[in-house]
């Protein structure tokens, strides 16, 4: 039972990493996409909002 209940927390939790990756990726994609040459300080920033 207590398995089943951890395996539940650990799937939720790499789900919504997950998803806040996701949502980081689409605020930056314009950036990138206008910028192309500055694509490692976008980098950088995106690493800093993780």
């Amino acid at each position: 039972m207590t398995y089943m209940v951890t395996v539940a927390v650990v799937v939720s939790d790499s789900q919504l990493m997950l998803r806040k990756v996701q949502n980081d990726m689409l605020q930056h994609d314009w950036m990138s996409s206008i910028e192309v040459f500055k694509l490692p300080e976008a980098y950088v920033d995106l690493m800093s909002w993780a």
